[in-house]
């Protein structure tokens, strides 16, 4: 299935949840220059006390899902199935494990993809404890961890993380 998405804001009541129930192959959310996702609650900068729920969720058996040229206001959770993040921004998310990104198990490939301004008490953009996790040319910028020491841009406190310039 694919969804091009043009220019605006589109904004999300509830969380979507992406499993072995999801009736296509892939899934590709494809926006062009000005698109943004994010939640219909209002935005504000919240404390990591106020932790969104997660707007995305990518379970085991999911179809591989693919996300291009979006700005994402929501946080995505990983537990199983495959994600690709390309040429994305990640803005002003919060969350409790990973403001923008928290991955539990499954593949997550990020390139050429921005997280800016997100917060969580551990992995201020992204937390991964599980499956694997590769950022290629991705940008940290201005994120933040509330629990000293456990990564401002990205804790990992398990699985397996690559980080690549190229």
């Amino acid at each position: 299935a694919v969804s091009g998405l043009g220019s605006g804001t589109y904004g999300l009541r509830s969380p979507v949840s992406l499993d072995e129930s999801t009736g296509a192959s892939e899934v590709w959310l494809i926006g062009t220059p000005g698109t943004t996702l994010q939640t219909t609650q209002a935005r504000r900068r919240r404390l990591v006390t106020e932790a969104e729920e997660a707007m995305l969720n990518v379970s085991r058996g999911a179809p591989r899902i693919h996300l291009h040229g979006i700005e994402m206001r929501i946080k995505v959770v990983v537990d199983g199935g495959d994600l690709n993040v390309d040429d994305c921004t990640f803005n002003g998310s919060v969350g409790d494990l990973g403001g923008a990104l928290q991955v539990l198990s499954g593949s997550v490939d990020v390139n050429a993809t921005r997280f800016v301004h997100n917060s969580a008490r551990r992995g201020g953009a992204a937390h991964v404890s599980g499956g694997k996790a590769v950022f290629k040319r991705a940008v940290f910028t201005a994120n933040e961890a509330s629990e000293a020491d456990s990564g401002g841009a990205l804790c990992v406190e398990g699985g397996s993380v690559v980080l690549e310039e190229q």
